[in-house]
């Protein structure tokens, strides 16, 4: 009886340890992509992702605290096509909507995809769209390059990002994004408890006095 329940444990174990994510990942604003760069990648046909993420930061002159959350929902309704829902402590006017549709997408071994979408559509001042390409490479390396632009100034900006697998549930990632000549740039990790389930950890803004820490939790299904 010990020499089965040991047994079941390692094999429990091993499922586990060599989960890998099966789906696409919410960004901070809910679009799929890294950090708060979207990405060419986007959910599958008829797969939810929820995901939550809680933020700790301190205000420019570092003296107080102060936290934020953050909930998102993506559904992919069509091939190619996925629609986020992101809400929380802010926007304070209400949820904003984003869609995102894949332009071009391949299935080879390295694929390279490019996609087109918009963000905050809710919104009168932060509503934005964007044009995302991302490239996988041998040894677990992802490459993202993008330009995005708001409806308001209509003055276009960079985006780029890298996630690397340093395991098959292990993931280390970090993009730059902004807006004129302000970059923030983020960095964080994301560890597969098991194939739907992704915990992760970011800085966003690192080296500025906004810098602040977030943890969420992601998980997909589908229908």
């Amino acid at each position: 009886m010990k020499k089965f329940l040991i047994f079941s444990f390692v094999f429990i174990a091993c499922i586990l340890i060599k989960a890998a994510p099966s789906f696409a990942v919410p960004t901070m604003y809910a679009s799929t992509g890294l950090i708060t760069m979207p990405t060419a990648e986007s959910v599958k046909y008829k797969e939810v992702d929820i995901a939550f993420d809680y933020n700790f930061s301190s205000n420019p002159t570092g003296n107080t605290t102060q936290n934020t959350y953050y909930y998102k929902v993506i559904v992919g309704i069509f091939k190619g096509w996925e629609v986020g829902f992101f809400g929380g402590s802010t926007p304070t006017d209400g949820a904003y909507i984003n869609v995102k549709y894949s332009l071009v997408s391949d299935s080879s071994r390295f694929p390279f995809s490019v996609a087109v979408g918009l963000e905050n559509l809710a919104s009168q001042t932060r509503s934005e769209l964007y044009l995302a390409a991302s490239k996988k490479f041998e040894f677990g390396l992802s490459a993202n390059l993008g330009f995005k632009t708001d409806f308001v100034r209509i003055q276009p900006s960079i985006m780029c990002g890298l996630e690397y697998f340093l395991s098959d549930q292990f993931s280390i990632l970090a993009d730059i994004t902004g807006k004129e000549r302000i970059y923030t740039i983020n960095g964080g990790a994301r560890f597969t408890v098991i194939p739907d389930l992704t915990i992760r950890a970011s800085v966003l803004n690192i080296g500025d006095k906004g810098m602040s820490y977030s943890l969420g939790l992601g998980y997909a299904k589908y229908f």
